[in-house]
């Protein structure tokens, strides 16, 4: 039997307004996209290191013969499509088959859930970003803080091997605007079904407006946290509707659309399944040595309890009710027995978030009139400040104030969002679309560890669950685990 290719690796490591009804659908020319480069390099010389071809700006996140889009309530994507110069980077480096894929499409997702992509451009994997400093040290100790940091060029940037694009979704995060439905109340009851849709709508007027280079490429989908749940979503979506392009059944359909050339996905500390991965997290803490054993029974008490819907309010702080992104409150309370300060690299002060907070580096950076022009982003009278996060997004942020659609409720971005587990997504997409998949942590991170992602991968039902998946998992084989389309 032919087997996909699954890899688990452990290694070190306010909304937008939306569209109105009187905007009419429209897509622009490629042309029209373009990055202003002359500005951009100016204002930050370090954007001179980049060799190839930039185009930014809004999609619509809907097709031009949806409902939502002729009644001018659909929700547009800010986008950075980075396509490298494959000659100029293959001259800067020792020439190999691998050195650069002139062949592939990657795109980037940050989480949140409500999160800026933008987030891993300018601080993970982009061409330019912020400056590193290593764990453990203060920033105000640094001769450039992480709040002034300098933009410079990244020598690890991942269009060294690839064509990147980077997605501000879902609807409503950074510069995207979201219509009505993403909009108060509307948006709690937001689904993993209404990210994945609005995204392969997304994805196919990119493709439109960029043509059958983009198009032809080979598409790989990555990101890291609650990405974790985005990615098979949205691939599990591109495949069906791929199978509805290739349909005999006239009736339902879709010839118009091209077929989607999805090759892969790559999730990095990733969430995949709530009811696994959050007390893992209690688990994590105390294998870490950063809880004793007392405080382990009990938060593996009260989380019984919130799993079994026996916590209904927020009164015994900082537990509260269960929510997929929001898991009752478990992390918060390990933090504050332990006394750490920063949940995704536990042996460190956070000395990356100053850069990323308002009035940091990147906030600036975004909200630089020169690099708005440039980018062909929101003017600030559409979008007076672009913000990492959206209000109210994220496992621990509440918003503390009343909203617009009601005074007095507290909202959390996508509180309500389903599926719990996307495990079964994944194992649809190894078997059914027959993809590469690479499951990868960092064994500091406690939100999203990779004890938690290596449970939830033993539980999936899948072909290759019993040509020694399970066997391997069990026997140690956790620093690198491939099980190719032969099975060996």
């Amino acid at each position: 039997m032919l087997l996909p290719k699954l890899l688990f690796a452990l290694g070190i490591i306010a909304v937008a307004p939306g569209n109105s009804a009187t905007d009419a659908f429209q897509l622009k020319d490629a042309a029209e996209y373009e990055v202003k480069r002359d500005l951009l390099e100016e204002a930050y010389p370090a954007y001179k290191s980049f060799h190839g071809a930039m185009h930014s700006g809004l999609i619509p996140a809907a097709l031009k013969d949806d409902k939502s889009s002729a009644d001018g309530d659909f929700s547009s994507y800010f986008f950075w499509l980075f396509r490298p110069d494959a000659e100029s980077v293959s001259d800067a480096e020792e020439p190999t088959d691998e050195s650069f894929r002139n062949d592939t499409l990657v795109i980037w997702f940050n989480g949140g859930p409500g999160c800026s992509s933008l987030m891993g451009l300018m601080a993970e994997m982009g061409p330019v970003g912020i400056q590193k400093f290593r764990p453990g040290i203060d920033p105000s100790e640094n001769p450039a803080t992480a709040m002034d940091a300098p933009l410079v060029a990244n020598e690890f940037a991942w269009t060294k091997k690839s064509a990147m694009l980077f997605v501000e979704q879902p609807a409503g995060v950074g510069f995207s605007t979201a219509s009505s439905e993403w909009a108060g109340e509307e948006n709690e009851k937001r689904t993993e079904a209404d990210v994945a849709s609005a995204f392969y709508a997304f994805l196919q007027n990119l493709y439109t407006v960029f043509g059958d280079d983009l198009l032809e490429k080979k598409l790989y989908l990555t990101g890291e946290s609650y990405a974790g749940m985005y990615i098979p979503s949205i691939g599990r979506e591109i495949n069906r509707q791929n199978k509805l392009v290739l349909s005999k059944d006239e009736e339902n359909r879709s010839p118009s659309l091209p077929v989607i050339n999805l090759y892969g996905a790559a999730i990095g500390n990733g969430l995949i399944d709530a009811a696994i991965q959050w007390p893992s997290s209690i688990d994590f803490a105390w294998w870490h040595g950063m809880i004793d054993l007392q405080t382990y029974r009990s938060l593996h008490e009260k989380w019984n309890k919130c799993a079994n819907d026996q916590i209904l309010d927020s009164a015994s702080k900082p537990f509260h009710p269960f929510t997929t992104p929001n898991e009752c409150g478990i992390q918060n309370a390990i933090m504050e027995a332990s006394g750490n300060k920063f949940l995704y690299e536990v042996t460190t002060n956070d000395v990356y978030a100053s850069a990323l907070v308002d009035g940091g580096a990147v906030h600036r950076f975004f909200n630089d009139p020169i690099v708005r022009e440039s980018i062909n982003a929101p003017s600030f009278q559409d979008y007076p400040h672009w913000l990492t996060c959206v209000p109210g997004s994220g496992r621990r942020r509440r918003l503390s104030e009343g909203t617009d659609h009601d005074s007095s409720r507290k909202l959390t971005y996508m509180q309500n969002d389903k599926p719990l587990s996307v495990v079964s997504y994944i194992a649809e997409l190894l078997d059914d679309a027959k993809l590469d998949i690479l499951m990868y942590n960092g064994d500091f991170d406690l939100v999203c560890n990779a004890q938690g992602t290596e449970m939830s991968l033993e539980s999936m039902a899948w072909s290759g669950q019993k040509d020694g998946w399970t066997q391997l998992l069990r026997s140690g084989w956790i620093g690198l685990l491939t099980i190719n389309r032969q099975g060996t």
